[in-house]
């Protein structure tokens, strides 16, 4: 025989299996979801954070490292380049010096040297005033002169 009011609550017994595995399934769904959303959202973040932090600590020690081989190899050209002209113009120095010491007179020694008399006035004007410097003081005076 058929009883309804079985029939029924056996038809809620399975309405309500079917509405929580529903409600299971959609929660798991929406919880991974946001579960992903969120991991990936926190995983970018600290993912960007330290790839910044890794970025910024290479750039700067291979930025030192580049501007340390550029910058002893800009300072030994420099250094050669100013080495040969101090040296030029100490040889300058002691020519005028020896020059002097034979008794010639300015117009002479710029004539001897094939130089102009102005460039080397300041040069002969020191030897004049002291005779007995080197050629390294002389330069170290004119140098401070400037």
């Amino acid at each position: 025989e058929y009883d309804e009011e079985a029939h029924i609550a056996s038809e809620k017994e399975i309405s309500r299996e079917e509405g929580l595995q529903e409600g299971l399934s959609r929660g798991l769904a929406q919880g991974m979801s946001r579960g992903l959303a969120q991991g990936r959202s926190e995983g970018m973040s600290l993912g960007l954070s330290q790839g910044r932090s890794e970025g910024m600590s290479l750039g700067l020690s291979q930025g030192r490292s580049e501007g340390m081989s550029l910058g002893l190899s800009q300072g030994r050209s420099e250094g050669m380049s100013l080495g040969l002209a101090q040296g030029g113009f100490l040889n300058m120095i002691s020519l005028t010096k020896k020059k002097f010491q034979r008794g010639k007179s300015l117009p002479e020694i710029a004539q001897d040297l094939e130089e102009d008399e102005a460039a080397l006035k300041p040069i002969f004007l020191a030897v004049q005033k002291d005779p007995q410097k080197s050629p390294e003081e002389i330069l170290k005076l004119l140098s401070e002169n400037k």
